[in-house]
């Protein structure tokens, strides 16, 4: 099995499009969330992005339409906190 690490080289993308997923569903714990949003200014600098949250800046480079976040959450099947389908 791949480690995590593993995961999520060569695609610096796909750690923000996980990271937005989870928080779209209520799953993205502090401690991510606080990485996330610490290196966001850098990241929306490089892709030439004026937005000021992680959130808005994985949303343009991705471009996601308006409400992505809600639409996750809808569609999520009613996730615990656990992660699981509740």
């Amino acid at each position: 099995m791949n480690q995590e690490g593993d995961r999520y080289a060569g695609r610096p993308m796909l750690r923000f499009l996980d990271a937005y997923v989870l928080d779209s569903i209520g799953l993205l714990d502090e401690q991510s969330a606080a990485a996330i949003s610490a290196v966001a200014p850098q990241v929306a600098a490089a892709l030439g992005s004026s937005a000021t949250q992680w959130q808005q800046v994985v949303a343009e480079a991705l471009e996601l339409p308006e409400g992505a976040p809600e639409t996750v959450g809808l569609h999520s099947g009613g996730c615990s906190s656990s992660g699981r389908a509740s």
